[in-house]
C-alpha cells in the first residue's frame, strides 16, 4: 500500500489531531493569551478572521467604531490585536518611535521603504532629514501658484465650461443655470492634476481630458497593497493580480520616466533650470535632497517611492476631504448657508482667487466646517497597527491593561474622534465646537494627520489644497442636491447597519475566506516554495499534520524510515521541513554550530540546559563549565558507585527471587527486566547527581520514575502541540510532576551546596565547584537544579531502553546469544568475578559488535530532532538541494542507521558487521549519541552502565523466553515500540519478559 494512502483510521487520527489543535489554539489564545482580559467579542480572542474580513470589505473604520461603543476605549479586534480609542494613549504611542508601525507595512509594501511606510525608525528618521523642508509650510507656499493653477482654479474652468454648454443650449436661460456635476470625480481629477505637476513635473491634465487612467492605476495599486497585507501569504501570491501589478508597474514606470527626464534636463543645463523658474516643485527638491549628517541622495529606488508615494497617499486623501465636507455641506443647509455668507462677505470679488493664508486667517468658520468634517469622516481609518516594544511591554489606560511584546495596537483615528469621552454629541455635525476659546486646542485633538513622530509630512500641502479649493468654489457657485437624492442618503444607512445584521452573509464571507486561504497556502508551499524539488508525498508539502499525527502518536521513526525507503535520502516531511539519512551530511550538519537547534527545543521544558539550548554560545560556556565531568576519566573514578548501585543490586535482587523458588524445582525466576533496567538506572542517577540512592530496585517504589514519565509526558506536549507553551497548562497532574521534581533537584543542589564537601566522588560535586576555564564563573543555583534534572530525564530512560532492546535481539537471535555467552564466559573463569568496563571494552570484543548493532537497529533518539538551517541556507546531497534559511533539517538516525548505501542487509540484526578490520570506522557511523559539537555529554557514562550491566548479566545468569512469548514475534521488528523523544518498547510489562537461572 502506498504510504501516502490514508485509512479511515489514519483519516480519524489526522481530523482528532487538527480537532485537538483548533481547540487548544482557541483555548490558548482566549483564556491563556495576556490579552484575555482586554473586553471585545469572543471570536476575535482566537481568529483574525473577522477582522481581515472587514479590511478586506472596506469597513474595518465602521466595525471598529462599533466595537469602541460596545466595549469601551481598549478592545480586542485579533488574537494578537487591540484597537484603543482613548486619545491620551494614541498620542502617548505616536509620540515615539518605541512603538514602531506593525508588519502590515512591512506586508501591504508595493515599493521601496518611504516615508509613509518604512517600519524601520532609523530609516524614517534618515529620510526625514533627506527630504528636509521640502514639505514644510513655506516651501508649500512656494508651490501655491501651480496648486490654485493645476488645482482648483482648473476645476473652476471645467465647470464654467459646464456651465455654459447648458446655456447654449437653452437660449432662453437665465444667469444662474444649473449643472449636474460629480464633485466627487471632479475633485479626483483636480487632485492628480496637483500632484503630477509638482511631483511628476507636469499635470496629467486629467480635468481638461477626461483621462482617469493615472487614477485607475494608482487604485489598483492600493487595491494590490491590501490584499497583500491581508490574504494569507499574501507577499507570495500577489503576482496572480495580473491587472493590478500591470497598474502597480504604471505607476512606478511614469514616477521613473519623471525623475530620469528631470535629471536630463538639468545635465543638459536648460536656462530655466539655471534659474530656478520652472523647477519650484517638490520633484526638483528631491531630486536635490541630501541628508545633513552624511550627504547623502536619495537613490532611484527612494525617490520612485516617495514620488509615488504623492500619488498614492496624497491625492486620495485630499478628494476625500473635500468630498464628505461637500455631503456634509449639502445635508446641513444652515451650516452652509453660513460659510456662504461668511465667504462672500470677506471675499466680495468673485475673479480674484483666495489663496490658503488668507482662507485659513479670514474665515474660521470654514476652518471649523473642515476640521468637523475630518473627524466626523477621518479619511486614514483602516487598520494602522503599531507594533508594542520587545522590551517590557506596555501598560494602557493607567496601568488598567497590559500588552505583551510584540501586541499590535490599531490607531483607530475614526473611534477616537467619536469618542464620547472627548467629544459632545460625537456623530453630530456641529463645527461650533471648533469656535470657541478653545478651538486650537479642539483643532490638536483632531489627529486627522496623525500626531508624532510619524505625523504626516504631506499635511500642509493638503490644508492648502482643501482650504483654496473650498474656498473658491463656495464663494464661485451655489450648490444643492440633485432632485430626490434622500433615498441614496437612506440606502447607504441602510447598507452600513445591515453589515452587523446579516450573520448569514458573514459566515457565507468567512467559508469563502477560509477556502481561499487554504488554497493559497496549498499552492503557495506546493509549488512556489524552495523545498519544491525535495521529493517526498504532497500532502506534507503544505501542511506538518502527518509530521504532528506520527510524532505525538510516537511512531515518527516507522513514517520517516518508510518515507525514506521510498523516496531517497532527502525527503520532505512538512511544509518547512525535511528529513536526511545521508550519513555524510549529518555528520557535516552535526559538526558544526552553524545550523543550530530547532524549534522543538526551544519549547521544552528545560530549554537553557547543556543538551536543549537552542543557543550556540551558551552550550559553549555550558560545555566549558562542565568541563571533564561527564569524560570517560571522570566516569571511571563513579565506577564503583555504577557497579554497586547498578548491575551489583540487580543481581542480589534476582539472586533473592531465585532463592525463594520452592525446593525440587530448578532455580529460575522470571523477572520484567524493562523494569529492573529502569529501576536500576534511576538508583545509579540518583547516586552521581542526587548524592544518594533513590533505591528503587529493591523498595519498588516508582514515584520517581512516574514523575520523569508525567515531565517527558509535558516536553511531549509543550514541544509538539500547537501552542504547547500554553496548552500544557491544562494538564496540572502532570505539571505538578515536573514541579515536585525540580523541587527536590534544587533541595539537593542547595543541601549539597550548604556541606561544600570537595571529597564527595559524584556528578552533583563536580557540578558545584564547576566553573568557566575562560571567565571564572560558576554555574547558578536555578541553572544547576536544571543540569541536575536534566540528567535525572535524559540519562535513565536512554540506557535502561537500550538494555532492554540489547536484551530482546539477544532472546530472539539465540545463535548470537550463544556465541556471546561463550565469549564472556570463557574470558571471565571465575563466576564470582566482577566486570569492569575497561575489562569488557578490551576484551569483549562480540559484546561491543552486539551493543553497537542494537544501538544501530534501535537508535534510541529516534523522534524528530531538528537543527534548523542557517540565515546563508545551504548545500545538500552535493549541491542538488537548495534548504533556504530558516529551515528545519530532521536528523533521522534511525533511517540513516537503516540505510541500504551505507549498511549492508539494513534490517538484520547481525553483529558481524562491527568485527572485520574496519569495526572502529563502523563504529563511529553510529550515531546513537549524536555527533560533532553537540554530541551527547554523557555517552561515558550511558556506555559503562551498558558494558558492565551486559557482561556481568550474562557472565552469571542464562536467559530464555517465558512460554507464553514464545513464537508471539517472528524478530525484534515486530515488537511494537514507540518514539517520542527515546524508543521504547510499546507494551514493556507484556513483551520485556524473560526467565533467568544460574549460568550453567
Amino acid at each position: 500500500m502506498s504510504i501516502v494512502t490514508l485509512s479511515s483510521a489514519s483519516v480519524y487520527h489526522a481530523l482528532t489531531l487538527l480537532g485537538l489543535w483548533l481547540v487548544a489554539k482557541i483555548v490558548s489564545r482566549a483564556y491563556i493569551s495576556p490579552l484575555w482580559k482586554i473586553p471585545g467579542p469572543i471570536i476575535n480572542s482566537f481568529t483574525n478572521i473577522p477582522l481581515k474580513y472587514n479590511i478586506v470589505r472596506g469597513q474595518y473604520h465602521t466595525y471598529a467604531l462599533h466595537l469602541h461603543a460596545m466595549y469601551g476605549e481598549v478592545v480586542r479586534v485579533g488574537y494578537n490585536q487591540v484597537s484603543v480609542s482613548n486619545l491620551a494613549e494614541l498620542r502617548r504611542i505616536l509620540s515615539t518611535h518605541e512603538f514602531r508601525k506593525g508588519e502590515s507595512y512591512d506586508k501591504v509594501r508595493i515599493l521601496p521603504p518611504s516615508t509613509l511606510s518604512a517600519t524601520d525608525p532609523a530609516i524614517n528618521k534618515t529620510r526625514r532629514r533627506q527630504l528636509g523642508n521640502t514639505y514644510s509650510l513655506p516651501s508649500i507656499r512656494l508651490y501655491e501658484d501651480a496648486v490654485l493653477r493645476h488645482g482648483v482654479l482648473s476645476l473652476m474652468r471645467s465647470w464654467d465650461s459646464a456651465i455654459a454648454e447648458i446655456e447654449s443650449r437653452n437660449a432662453k436661460a437665465q444667469d444662474g443655470q444649473k449643472t449636474l456635476v460629480n464633485f466627487y470625480y471632479s475633485f479626483h481629477g483636480m487632485a492628480f492634476d496637483v500632484i503630477g505637476t509638482l511631483g511628476f513635473g507636469k499635470s496629467f491634465g486629467i480635468v481638461d481630458s477626461g483621462n482617469t487612467k493615472p487614477i485607475d492605476a494608482a487604485y489598483k495599486t492600493l487595491t494590490l497593497g491590501v490584499l497583500k497585507a491581508t490574504l494569507p501569504f499574501g507577499n507570495k501570491i500577489h503576482w496572480i493580480f495580473r491587472d493590478l501589478n500591470e497598474a502597480r508597474n504604471y505607476t512606478v514606470r511614469n514616477a521613473r520616466m519623471a525623475i530620469e527626464q528631470r535629471r536630463t534636463d538639468i545635465s543638459s543645463a536648460k536656462a530655466s533650470y539655471v534659474n530656478r523658474v520652472y523647477y519650484k516643485d517638490i520633484l526638483q527638491r528631491l531630486v536635490d535632497a541630501r541628508d545633513p549628517f552624511t550627504g547623502e541622495p536619495l537613490g532611484m529606488g527612494s525617490l520612485t517611492a516617495e514620488i509615488s508615494l504623492m500619488l498614492l497617499a496624497g491625492a486620495g486623501t485630499v478628494t476625500y476631504a473635500l468630498s464628505w465636507t461637500l455631503m456634509y455641506l449639502l445635508y446641513n443647509r444652515e451650516v452652509y448657508c453660513t460659510l456662504k455668507r461668511h465667504l462672500r462677505t470677506e471675499f466680495p470679488d468673485k475673479n480674484e482667487a483666495i489663496r490658503y493664508d488668507a482662507a485659513k486667517t479670514k474665515l474660521p468658520y470654514l476652518t471649523a466646517v473642515i476640521y468637523e468634517s475630518m473627524r466626523m469622516h477621518t479619511v486614514v481609518s483602516n487598520y494602522m497597527p503599531r507594533r508594542v516594544p520587545d522590551v517590557g511591554g506596555a501598560h494602557l489606560l493607567d496601568g488598567e491593561y497590559f500588552l505583551p511584546p510584540g501586541t499590535e495596537i490599531d490607531i483607530s483615528l475614526g473611534a477616537c474622534h467619536r469618542n464620547p469621552s472627548i467629544w459632545k454629541d460625537p456623530n453630530t455635525f456641529n463645527p461650533e465646537r471648533f469656535m470657541g476659546p478653545d478651538a486650537e486646542e479642539r483643532i490638536k485633538d483632531v489627529l486627522w494627520f496623525s500626531s508624532g513622530v510619524r505625523i504626516c509630512v504631506g499635511r500642509h500641502l493638503a490644508l492648502m489644497e482643501i482650504y483654496s479649493t473650498l474656498a473658491n468654489i463656495l464663494r464661485r457657485y451655489d450648490i444643492e442636491l440633485p432632485d430626490s437624492p434622500a433615498s441614496n442618503y437612506a440606502t447607504l444607512i441602510s447598507y452600513a447597519s445591515k453589515c452587523f445584521s446579516s450573520y448569514g452573509a458573514l459566515v457565507y464571507d468567512i467559508l469563502l475566506i477560509s477556502l481561499v486561504w487554504a488554497v493559497t497556502v496549498i499552492v503557495q508551499r506546493s509549488f512556489f516554495s524552495p523545498l519544491c524539488k525535495i521529493p517526498g508525498p504532497f500532502v506534507n508539502s503544505f501542511t506538518n499534520i502527518p509530521l504532528n499525527h506520527s510524532t505525538t502518536k510516537g511512531t515518527y521513526h516507522k513514517y520517516v524510515q518508510r518515507l525514506h525507503e521510498k523516496y531517497g535520502e532527502i525527503v520532505r516531511v512538512g511544509h518547512n521541513q525535511v528529513s536526511i539519512s545521508n550519513l555524510a551530511e549529518l555528520k557535516r550538519i552535526l559538526s558544526t554550530h552553524d545550523f543550530p537547534k530547532g524549534s522543538l527545543y526551544e519549547n521544552m521544558v528545560l530549554p537553557a540546559t547543556t543538551i536543549v539550548t537552542t543557543d550556540p554560545e551558551l552550550n559553549k560556556i555550558r560545555r566549558r563549565q562542565l568541563g571533564n565531568q561527564y569524560s570517560m576519566p571522570c566516569v571511571r573514578s563513579y565506577e564503583d558507585k555504577i557497579l554497586e548501585h547498578g548491575v551489583l543490586s540487580l543481581m542480589q535482587l534476582w539472586d533473592s527471587r531465585m532463592k525463594q523458588v520452592p525446593g525440587g524445582q530448578k532455580v529460575k525466576a522470571n523477572v520484567n527486566f524493562y523494569l529492573e533496567f529502569h529501576s536500576m538506572s534511576f538508583d545509579i542517577i540518583s547516586v552521581l547527581g542526587f548524592g544518594k540512592s533513590f533505591n528503587i530496585l529493591h523498595t519498588g517504589d516508582t514515584t520517581m520514575i512516574e514523575r520523569v514519565r508525567k515531565t517527558n509526558t509535558i516536553e511531549v506536549v509543550q514541544s509538539s502541540l500547537p501552542f504547547g507553551e500554553y496548552t500544557h497548562k491544562l494538564f496540572r497532574d502532570l505539571n505538578n510532576a515536573r514541579r515536585e521534581l525540580r523541587s527536590i533537584s534544587k533541595a539537593t543542589v542547595l543541601a549539597r551546596k550548604g556541606k561544600n564537601n570537595p571529597s564527595h566522588v559524584d556528578i552533583l560535586q563536580r557540578l558545584v565547584n564547576a566553573r568557566d576555564p575562560l571567565s571564572g564563573k560558576h554555574i547558578d543555583l536555578e541553572s544547576m537544579t536544571d543540569e541536575v534534572l536534566l540528567l535525572l530525564i535524559v540519562g535513565t530512560d536512554t540506557t535502561s531502553n537500550t538494555l532492554s532492546w540489547t536484551t530482546l535481539y539477544l532472546l530472539y537471535y539465540p545463535d548470537v546469544y550463544e556465541r556471546l555467552k561463550r565469549e564472556v564466559r570463557s574470558t571471565f573463569t571465575d563466576k564470582g568475578a566482577t566486570i569492569r568496563y575497561d575489562m569488557a571494552r578490551a576484551k569483549l570484543p562480540y559484546l561491543t559488535a552486539v551493543v553497537y548493532e542494537s544501538m544501530r537497529l534501535h537508535t534510541i533518539v529516534s523522534g524528530y530532532l531538528p537543527r534548523r538551517v542557517p540565515d546563508s541556507g545551504a548545500h545538500v546531497m552535493d549541491d542538488k538541494y537548495f534548504l533556504p534559511q530558516g529551515t528545519e533539517v530532521c536528523i533521522s538516525l534511525y533511517p540513516c542507521h537503516r540505510n541500504k548505501m551505507i549498511w549492508k542487509n539494513p534490517n538484520k540484526f547481525d553483529p558481524e558487521r562491527f568485527m572485520g578490520p574496519d569495526a572502529e570506522d563502523r563504529i563511529r557511523d553510529v550515531l546513537a549519541f549524536s555527533s560533532g559539537v553537540r554530541i551527547c555529554v554523557g555517552r561515558s557514562l550511558a556506555l559503562v552502565e551498558l558494558f558492565t550491566t551486559l557482561a556481568n548479566l550474562i557472565h552469571k545468569y542464562d536467559f530464555a523466553l517465558p512460554d507464553d512469548m514464545v513464537g508471539r514475534y517472528a524478530s525484534v521488528d515486530d515488537i511494537p515500540g514507540e518514539a517520542f523523544f527515546n524508543y521504547a518498547p510499546k507494551v514493556p510489562k507484556k513483551d520485556c519478559c524473560v526467565v533467568v537461572s544460574p549460568a550453567n
